[in-house]
């Protein structure tokens, strides 16, 4: 168990105090839900620890509890100490919300031999009336001595009904080889990666990537730290399925009720989100069309022309539109037949790693030939680095008949704004 840290004056507590916190019970779980902005429900609570002074007042902040708890060599007991409360807490939830999850963050620091067999969850799970399936064990990201241990723990668990997450994608301190190893159902992306996202091309790229490898791998994707509507909608259409945090609602002691699903906030996702589906829907039409209309255009031109002129063809073409960036031909098979023609404009980034490609070169394993030379009349890429001179682009390759009657292949790259999904 763990939480967000809470912005109280430095403390340590010391092994006695753990100790007699632990023996008294003086835990206090708060729950923070994970929202489905599709199905404009909760389905998840996250069990967020603190601690309850000798006064019956005072609230503990979680940093203070777990370190101290590290340093006093308790955190497996203190761990435990907290996971049965908010198993118990959780249970009263249940009852009403027959379909919501419980969340448990377990540090897999604590995760050692003696702990794998040990059946602690299940019991406490058993105890509260409530099945394992119910109830996602969520692995922080903090180092392990023993990953093998770490997978035998979640193996052991998974076989018995439970749920696996991995916290903290994202972070400073991710180990991304857990993923394979641990094979998870849910991975939350780290607050570092969400804040400000809207505005970040790359954070979006990094998302949109964790995101999509998730979904191929059979699992879901939670993003975390949400705290205003254009964080909400950008993780939202990048394909997160759930979201989490202080923009949706914060975490909150229960008395036996979930805490309201936050309509509002879900509604003002959802419409923005329709808004920005249109828009794009159209900004892609109009786009397929303008790329359309640009390749007939240069197709024009060549078709009239001997092989020996297209590259001063290409060279007047790529002055005529500031989206182009490179051209080319190459025969049917796809080796070019000119050199590769940049648009005086581009700015050719990284000429130590980057060149354009010359006559003779042989791209018939690219998508943008290779599925010509398969039949297809006309081929758009997705995004990626131009070899030819190191910006993001797409290539748009489309099928003509030469002056000599022979098929041949215009090739174009033209250039992507850098804002989030392009889509052409």
């Amino acid at each position: 168990m763990t939480s967000t840290s809470v912005s109280l004056p430095k403390a340590s507590l010391s092994r006695k105090q753990i100790e007699a916190l632990i023996a008294e019970n003086r835990i206090c779980i708060y729950f923070q839900p994970i929202i489905s902005v599709d199905r404009r429900q909760t389905l998840i609570v996250e069990a967020l620890a603190r601690g309850v002074a000798e006064d019956g007042k005072t609230m503990i902040p979680p940093n203070i509890l777990f370190e101290s708890a590290a340093r006093a060599e308790l955190s497996l007991e203190f761990d435990r100490a907290c996971r049965a409360v908010a198993i118990t807490n959780f249970a009263q939830l249940r009852k009403k919300n027959p379909e919501l999850l419980l969340s448990l963050n377990i540090d897999s620091a604590v995760i050692k031999q003696t702990v794998v067999g040990s059946g602690f969850l299940q019991r406490k799970i058993a105890e509260a009336n409530l099945d394992c399936s119910s109830v996602i064990i969520e692995i922080l990201e903090n180092e392990v001595e023993d990953t093998d241990i770490l997978r035998q723990f979640t193996e052991r668990h998974r076989e018995l009904g439970f749920l696996v997450a991995i916290d903290d994608i994202g972070a400073g301190h991710s180990n991304f080889d857990r993923i394979p190893l641990l094979k998870p159902d849910i991975i939350k992306i780290d607050r570092s990666l969400v804040r400000a996202i809207s505005a970040d091309y790359h954070k979006q790229e990094v998302v949109k990537a964790l995101t999509d490898m998730a979904h191929r791998l059979g699992g879901l994707v939670v993003a975390e730290g949400i705290e205003d509507d254009q964080e909400a909608l950008t993780v939202h259409e990048l394909g997160a399925d759930f979201q989490q945090g202080f923009y949706f609602a914060r975490p909150a002691p229960t008395d036996g009720e979930l805490q309201p699903v936050p309509a509002e906030q879900i509604k003002t996702v959802s419409l923005k989100f329709k808004t920005l589906v249109k828009a794009r829907h159209s900004l892609r039409r109009i786009r397929q069309e303008r790329n359309e209309s640009i390749m007939a255009r240069i197709i024009r031109s060549l078709e009239p022309l001997p092989e020996s002129n297209y590259e001063n063809a290409l060279a007047e073409e790529a002055k005529s539109d500031d989206s182009l960036e490179c051209l080319y031909v190459t025969d049917s098979q796809g080796v070019m037949l000119t050199n590769t023609v940049i648009a005086p404009s581009v700015f050719h980034q990284r000429k130590q790693i980057f060149h354009p490609a010359q006559r003779g070169t042989d791209l018939s394993l690219k998508d943008y030939c290779l599925l010509l030379t398969l039949g297809l009349e006309r081929y758009t890429s997705d995004p990626y680095i131009s070899q030819a001179t190191g910006n993001t682009c797409i290539t748009i390759s489309q099928q003509f008949t030469a002056l000599d009657g022979k098929p041949r292949f215009l090739c174009c790259d033209i250039a992507v704004n850098s804002m989030m999904h392009e889509t052409y």
